[in-house]
């Protein structure tokens, strides 16, 4: 023990702070030379990309944020404050840029069906309490290793063109082509500008097209609240509001559950939490795999919903194209998550929810393009799929049927099991060629389908148990080592 107490030499020392977050270090390594070198590694890596990459995802958040925020069905102040602790956590927690997002669904349902504040309170408990389930027996982890490749790309694909086409609905919302009654704010003038600026600058070393649209966003905002109010916006006031807690009534649990968490928790399970950890590993090749743990984002989403939901918290998830968005725009380390939580939370804390109005007046054609950026950069995850060879050719397919189905019916259940048949369909296809004759075929799948296959599915979900973290296996031995010392 008292080789801890003494600082680690230079050469003992990580290489890189950023490689795995504070947390995955055991708390014996927590003495005063790695804080201090934590410390200087935060301040080396707060630049004007990671700044940038934290706005990378508000194409998705303002609209949904101020439309529930507008029909009361949310709380802003509270939605603010715990987005804020959460992005903070989730910096610490994986040590990459996964923001966490509102539940996409559950919003929709909310605001096509006008449901309450206490409905969409239960809606978010619900879901992460199912998804919370799920990650601490490892059964998400068995999902995960089950799913083949081609149907996870299949869903990204999918999300990334729903944002595309979302982000050129929300484009479509501004003033066209105007020009009178400072229309010229807003209009597709606008939007070239800003869709010409992030095509500049789309493989720069450092990437800051989203903090220069944001700020000109923000700018436009602050004018046009001040020409137009009072009257079309409200003025920020500080602390008008602070968030109450409240308990959902046992109508609302059964009204959230059918209403807005069925159509939610597969998307939470597949994009959230499943396409969230393999997006991790191909971005940051670099680092110890997994670089987000599946078991550990579903934790963390169930964790922070059954916690914020009692004070009209808006539901929250990791959405992979969070994470998509902030990389594309600059973010590669936590920075950018503290960044965007520390704004959150002075934000939320000094003006609560009577930034509405400053909301509300943000330009739609510059939320629009920072939407379809950050979906084209989701959705290039599929461009390995395929190739020359017939598995290749079948796994294009595959990627295709699910994408495609997953946008098209806005919904990540749908592409799911629209890809998981064609997969089928295609092995079998594949498997009849190889065997020769239908009923060679069938007795091969009836001794698979009623020895092998529940064997393997077992022993799958035990060996889950044991190898998630295998990846950080060695340097926990090392610390253990190092203890005993």
């Amino acid at each position: 023990m008292a080789a801890l107490a003494t600082a680690p030499k230079a050469d003992d020392a990580p290489a890189d702070y950023g490689t795995t977050s504070p947390l995955e270090h055991s708390i014996p390594r927590w003495d005063d030379s790695y804080r201090g070198n934590y410390l200087s590694f935060l301040w080396r890596n707060l630049t004007i990309a990671e700044i940038s990459g934290s706005l990378g995802d508000m194409g998705t958040l303002l609209p949904i944020l101020v439309s529930m925020a507008k029909a009361g069905q949310i709380n802003l102040a509270a939605s603010l404050i715990f987005g804020g602790i959460f992005n903070i956590l989730s910096g610490a927690v994986f040590g990459i840029p996964v923001c966490v997002q509102p539940m996409k669904s559950i919003a929709a349902y909310a605001l096509a069906g006008n449901l309450t504040q206490g409905q969409v309170m239960a809606a978010g408990f619900i879901v992460a309490a199912v998804v919370f389930v799920l990650s601490a027996t490892k059964t998400m982890l068995l999902f995960y290793r089950s799913i083949p490749m081609p149907i996870v790309r299949g869903i990204q694909l999918g999300t990334g063109v729903t944002f595309v086409l979302k982000g050129i609905a929300t484009i479509s919302q501004s003033y066209g082509w105007g020009f009178m009654n400072w229309q010229w704010m807003d209009n597709f003038v606008i939007c070239m500008i800003t869709f010409g600026l992030c095509v500049a600058m789309y493989h720069a070393r450092v990437n800051t097209s989203a903090i220069i649209i944001f700020t000109f966003g923000l700018l436009v905002a602050f004018l046009r609240v001040w020409q137009f109010s009072p009257g079309k916006y409200t003025v920020p006031a500080p602390f008008s509001t602070w968030p109450t807690a409240s308990v959902p009534s046992a109508t609302d649990f059964r009204i959230g559950f059918v209403n807005a968490a069925l159509g939610q928790l597969p998307l939470s399970i597949l994009n959230s939490v499943i396409a969230v950890t393999k997006l991790a590993d191909d971005l940051y090749p670099e680092k110890a795999q997994p670089v987000a743990p599946i078991t550990r984002v579903g934790l963390f989403l169930g964790c922070m919903n059954m916690i914020s939901m009692w004070f009209g918290c808006i539901p929250y998830c990791n959405g992979s194209g969070g994470l998509a968005g902030q990389y594309r725009y600059g973010a590669r380390t936590e920075v950018s998550l503290y960044v965007l939580g520390a704004a959150k939370l002075i934000l939320g804390i000094l003006f609560g929810s009577s930034l509405v109005g400053i909301f509300t007046a943000f330009p739609n054609s510059v939320l629009g393009v920072m939407l379809v950026f950050s979906g084209i950069e989701l959705a290039s995850m599929a461009k390995d799929a395929g190739g020359l060879t017939r598995e290749g050719q079948d796994s294009f397919v595959v990627v295709l049927i699910g994408g495609l189905s997953a946008a098209g019916f806005a919904n990540d259940g749908i592409g799911f099991l629209c890809s998981v048949a064609c997969f089928v369909l295609l092995a079998i296809q594949r498997a009849k060629e190889s065997i020769g004759s239908w009923s060679g075929l069938f007795a091969s799948w009836r001794t698979f389908a009623y020895g092998e296959f529940f064997h393997n599915a077992y022993m799958l979900w035990r060996n889950s148990w044991s190898t998630e973290k295998v990846a950080t296996g060695e340097k926990k031995h090392m610390v253990a080592e190092e203890t005993t010392m």
